[in-house]
């Protein structure tokens, strides 16, 4: 089983199969990643790595990497940055699918400044929602998280494309 109802939130990597990159590790944390000959062509995430492409301004062909995150609950993520440059390529674009087991379920992705710790601001998620973070945005002083739901049936899973570093 990918991933275990009884934990708050799971994570794995995708990697293109050309890729030398097999391992990411952030916060102190290494995460698992899945035998790209299997899943990087799976449907699903085929037609996420399609809306991907599509969004993101990635140069054509660029090898990219997708994190997943499945939260199930209430659970969130506080806020971070994504700004990793002997993985992640700098001032690239971050582009997230969020994809949810209920149409009326929201999540709100909160943009925060890491001076003066204020919420910026608040973006509503809904099933399908695809949101891009702009290159150079984690590089800067903003952070983004998702607020911890008080719905506590539903669950959330993020796919997150970050271009590989050159």
């Amino acid at each position: 089983m990918l991933f275990r109802s009884e934990v708050k939130r799971r994570q794995c990597s995708l990697f293109p199969p050309q890729s030398s990159v097999g391992v990411y590790t952030f916060s102190g944390q290494t995460n698992v990643s899945l035998n790209t000959d299997v899943f990087w062509d799976h449907p699903v995430i085929r037609a996420v790595r399609g809306v991907m492409v599509a969004h993101a301004s990635w140069p054509v062909g660029a090898p990219y990497f997708i994190h997943i995150n499945l939260m199930p609950g209430g659970a969130g993520v506080a806020p971070h940055s994504d700004s990793d440059p002997s993985i992640i390529a700098p001032n690239s674009d971050i582009v997230a699918v969020s994809m949810m087991n209920t149409d009326t379920d929201v999540a709100l992705l909160d943009i925060v400044d890491d001076v003066t710790k204020r919420r910026e601001a608040t973006f509503r998620l809904r099933h399908g929602d695809v949101y891009i973070m702009k290159g150079g945005m984690q590089e800067s002083t903003k952070r983004h998280g998702i607020r911890h739901r008080c719905t506590k049936g539903t669950k959330r899973i993020s796919f997150t494309g970050r271009l590989l570093a050159a």
